[in-house]
């Protein structure tokens, strides 16, 4: 199996990152964010199984992807590090957490982005036909709508996206142990769906903070840089009251 973590930009002297992509993604759509945390972090992505190399079986279950994204963790992270997932990154992050904080090696911090708590369930799309769940991506902003239009493009994609949105509207919220580690929930301020229930993330977390930036449910894409400096001020406010 290939690596399932790519380096982006490491440093061995500076703290970790690991970034987490949404539906589709793979650690290339986090060029742009790492490339503005690389004088603060060793920034690391995911590369999801099966979104590279396509000999790979695709997961389309939340916690068996939980599971190997920690295997391939453990060997790697040092006391340090923080975590960054969006959308179905963001439900990785918040499962991936509790896992970690259950076997003792707690981030730093944990950044949640373009998600809704986890006692919300996902609305299913998975199952639609081939052009509604393209325009349901699109709507989205997961994909333009040219590049909609290219059907050998989407003939190799829509499998992947499929996969991951079924790891999120299949999830089942059984653990309702809190995470202690402090949160960040960040959102767009046209993502409704998030938007709405944001504030509800208390109740799984001990320690959150809120911040909605400008945009869509993919707000994040076109800037990056605001984003960047977002986390690194976070991550400075936490080194502060740690000392």
């Amino acid at each position: 199996m290939a690596s399932l973590i790519k380096a982006l930009a490491p440093d061995p002297q500076l703290p970790q990152l690991f970034l987490f992509p949404f539906a589709g993604g793979t650690a290339n759509s986090y060029r742009g964010l790492a490339n503005a945390l690389k004088s603060h972090f060793s920034v690391y992505a995911i590369d999801p199984q099966g979104h590279i190399n396509r000999q790979e079986p695709l997961l389309d279950d939340l916690e068996t992807m939980v599971e190997a994204y920690l295997a391939a963790l453990l060997p790697l992270i040092k006391p340090d590090f923080t975590l960054f997932g969006h959308s179905l990154g963001g439900a990785v992050v918040y499962r991936l957490t509790q896992r970690l904080e259950q076997l003792g090696h707690a981030p730093v911090t944990v950044f949640i982005s373009g998600y809704h708590p986890p006692h919300i369930s996902d609305k299913s799309t998975a199952y639609l036909n081939d052009d509604q769940f393209l325009e349901h991506i699109e709507a989205m902003g997961g994909v333009p709508p040219e590049i909609g239009q290219d059907q050998s493009f989407m003939r190799y994609f829509l499998p992947i996206f499929r996969a991951d949105f079924r790891a999120t509207e299949t999830f089942i919220h059984s653990d309702r142990t809190k995470i202690k580690a402090p949160v960040f929930v960040l959102n767009g301020d046209k993502d409704d769906d998030a938007i709405k229930h944001m504030q509800e993330w208390s109740y799984w977390l001990n320690q959150v903070r809120y911040r909605i930036f400008s945009g869509p449910h993919m707000y994040l894409s076109s800037q990056p840089e605001l984003i960047a400096t977002y986390i690194i001020e976070c991550n400075q406010a936490i080194s502060i009251v740690d000392e």
